[in-house]
């Protein structure tokens, strides 16, 4: 029986949003092979929006500090400018034919290990399998092999890095 893709649905919206984020966190390839590169804004930002609003105050609540809610806020502003950096780079250095809306929806559904990233010492575990997850999604929708996603993502991670850093890219590699 093959799976069939659903966005974030608010009518049954717990539900929705554990069946997505376990779905993402466990099982990444098949759901990245079912999820469409086009379909709408709505469900991957909602779905990012969410995974950072939690990663934000769960933070800050550990820490005691409200500082990690207003990272969590830019973080999810600057996720658009760097689905952005990423589609450029995967079109110019590797030619993919990948679409802006198809590349942000991989990085807004890898936000998912943001619910997970929070914790104090291993945190920086599940930020790696993140970006693990995200290689995966562009391999899957995209085609690409691991090296090349693996560059392109370290690509614009530096251009990221470089554009932001004046308005405070530096908040990221702190967090």
């Amino acid at each position: 029986m093959k799976k069939i893709f659903k966005e974030l649905d608010l009518r049954n919206f717990l539900k929705s949003f554990f069946g997505i984020t376990k779905d993402i966190l466990i099982w990444p390839k098949g759901f990245f092979k079912i999820m469409p590169p086009s379909g709408g804004y709505g469900g991957p930002v909602l779905y990012l929006g969410l995974c950072f609003l939690i990663w934000g105050v769960l933070k800050s609540v550990t820490f005691f500090n409200p500082f990690f809610f207003l990272v969590a806020l830019v973080s999810f502003f600057f996720s658009f400018l760097g689905s952005a950096i990423l589609l450029f780079i995967l079109r110019k250095v590797f030619e993919v034919p990948a679409t802006y809306e198809g590349v942000f929806r991989i990085t807004a559904y890898s936000s998912a290990v943001n619910l997970l990233s929070w914790i104090p010492l291993i945190g920086f575990l599940f930020s790696l399998y993140g970006l693990w997850i995200k290689l995966v999604g562009l391999e899957t929708v995209y085609g690409v092999s691991k090296i090349q996603a693996l560059v392109a993502v370290a690509l614009s991670f530096i251009v990221f890095f470089i554009i932001t850093l004046p308005i405070g890219g530096f908040i990221f590699i702190w967090a």
